[in-house]
């Protein structure tokens, strides 16, 4: 009978067939192939305190960068969103203010076109909606918003009922850099000229100035967005 005996067998062992042999051979390399993937995971098995708080920092970091700048991101794009809203407000408005104070003429009862101006108010007759009748038509800043009051005459004999008044809002966030309404006498030719000073008399006045700025801003930081027009009242004009 053949005796086996090799290194990596225990002391004083032997084998005597060859599937004994391969039995232990393959038992003592598993053994060590075990022991080398134990050395390896527990060597990367994991952080050290100061490596994981750097981790965190960094994470952090890039966590607080994106939402800051998604918040700007939104921010500008609010900003532009409400800076194209306030335009289209107020360039609607004047385009159709301007029509309605040109076409200004005498009420239905015999009153003059003009009712009542200041810096901020204006109040006239014209007939807005074409149906013969001119109804008293005010456009004036209340607050931070720019309105229309439109009072339709009615009854028999025809008034204006202040119970018929209608009241829309036409340009919100208004902000007072210069006045909304401006007056000219018949003298002028340009809005470049000095306006009439104030109280001013309705029967002077041809032209008007109309200034509309409204801030999309805070009042700490305002953004503002102003458009100006120039109107001369047709029936007035060479009066």
């Amino acid at each position: 009978m053949r005796i086996f005996n090799f290194k990596f067998l225990p002391a004083g062992r032997q084998v005597q067939t060859m599937s004994e042999f391969f039995k232990h051979w393959k038992l003592k390399h598993w053994k060590l192939f075990r022991n080398w993937k134990l050395e390896i995971g527990n060597s990367q098995a994991g952080f050290t305190l100061v490596e994981i708080l750097i981790a965190i920092t960094i994470v952090s970091g890039v966590v607080i960068g994106l939402t800051a700048f998604i918040g700007y991101v939104q921010d500008a794009s609010l900003r532009f969103s409400q800076s194209l809203t306030t335009q289209q407000q107020i360039q609607q408005t004047l385009q159709i203010m301007v029509p309605e104070i040109r076409s200004a003429a005498q009420s239905n009862i015999g009153a003059y076109p003009l009712a009542t101006v200041s810096s901020t108010s204006l109040q006239f007759y014209s007939d807005i909606d074409a149906d013969g009748l001119a109804e008293l038509v005010h456009y004036y800043l209340d607050e931070d918003v720019f309105r229309k009051g439109v009072i339709k005459p009615s009854g028999d004999p025809l008034s204006y009922a202040t119970s018929s008044l209608v009241v829309y809002d036409l340009v919100e966030n208004m902000f007072l850099a210069d006045p909304v309404f401006s007056y000219y006498a018949d003298t002028v030719t340009s809005t470049a000229s000095a306006p009439l000073a104030s109280p001013v008399d309705i029967l002077e006045v041809k032209m008007i100035r109309i200034s509309l700025t409204a801030n999309q801003g805070t009042q700490s930081s305002p953004s503002l967005v102003g458009v100006s027009d120039q109107v001369t009242i047709r029936n007035l004009r060479y009066k």
